[in-house]
């Protein structure tokens, strides 16, 4: 492969321009947003050919995409996003459990700032950390619950029973939808903005966000420590997957009808698959990305005035 200056890059078969960036340079590579092969933009997931000019294009303040470890092929260009993860991740797992415990805390009216070093300290040697990152950091990954840690700094508490995780008058987690990677959305009932959620801290993954009606965490909400009292911040930033399951008539063109009116509302599909009941009827589910409920009202709307569609139902 060649850069746009002539220049020749030596890359193993089926390279992507994700390795051509990262063979250049990693903040090349890192601040990577488009490319060009042979003068036309082509997908970052393109495979490269010998004799092929390749230039990428970047833009600051860009970041690697965890997506991107699905289909790179150098180590170097493998190696070098996990890298860049996992310090992401830690930084925003830090800053989670950061907040997990300081909303515990100010029941006992101090702040995690105010607390001296010798009041946690102890508990640092009993789980083998350095620093309180580190516990900070096991709490946001979901490793170590907010309220246990709140219980060995308080241990006069654990019989009143006064540190707890769904403790009524606490004020719930506002989520903003811009957390990073130690929040994630339950793939089980797609939680979007303007739905009522509880949150449940998942070992190695954070808190993931379910609505309160998901049947997948319903009977652990009464007596489980990993359960939060999370609600939505006041304006929530971000997209939100959203599943759509549709039964409609069997006629010509009835998808593309459909995916035009879903793209009309600024919504992006991010999948579909379609299913042949009868030869008379057809299942269509979507799965898209909204911003809000009000958002996703105003394309349910749309789909339902169209009249090949019998019937369309919200996953959750």
């Amino acid at each position: 492969m060649y850069t746009p200056n002539g220049d020749i890059v030596k890359l193993p078969k089926n390279s992507t321009p994700i390795d051509f960036a990262y063979s250049v340079h990693t903040d090349v590579g890192h601040s990577c947003v488009a490319s060009k092969v042979d003068h036309r933009f082509a997908p970052l997931d393109t495979p490269l050919y010998s004799g092929q000019t390749v230039e990428v294009v970047t833009s600051e303040g860009a970041h690697p995409n965890p997506g991107w470890l699905d289909f790179v092929v150098t180590a170097k260009a493998r190696s070098n996003i996990r890298i860049y993860l996992k310090s992401i991740r830690s930084e925003d797992a830090v800053a989670q459990g950061r907040r997990l415990l300081s909303r515990i805390l100010l029941e006992k009216n101090i702040t995690l700032e105010e607390m001296p070093q010798e009041g946690y300290k102890f508990l640092l040697d009993e789980y083998n950390f350095t620093s309180l990152n580190q516990l900070l950091e096991d709490i946001g990954m979901g490793n170590r619950p907010a309220g246990l840690v709140a219980r060995r700094l308080f241990p006069e508490d654990i019989d009143d029973g006064s540190v707890q995780v769904l403790a009524p008058g606490r004020a719930p987690l506002a989520i903003q939808g811009t957390e990073g990677m130690v929040v994630a959305y339950g793939k089980c009932c797609y939680p979007i903005p303007g739905d009522h959620i509880v949150g449940k801290l998942s070992k190695g993954r954070g808190l993931v966000i379910h609505q309160t009606s998901c049947k997948n965490i319903f009977n652990e909400r009464l007596n489980n420590e990993n359960m939060i009292d999370v609600k939505w911040a006041a304006n929530p930033s971000g997209e939100y997957l959203c599943q759509l399951n549709l039964h409609v008539k069997n006629e010509r063109g009835v998808l593309a009808r459909l995916a035009t009116i879903i793209s009309d509302e600024s919504a992006n599909i991010e999948h579909v698959e379609v299913e042949d009941k009868d030869g008379i009827s057809t299942d269509i589910t979507f799965l898209i990305s909204v911003n809000s409920r009000n958002h996703l009202a105003k394309i349910l709307r749309r789909v339902r005035q169209s009249e090949s569609v019998m019937k369309i139902v919200r996953k959750q």
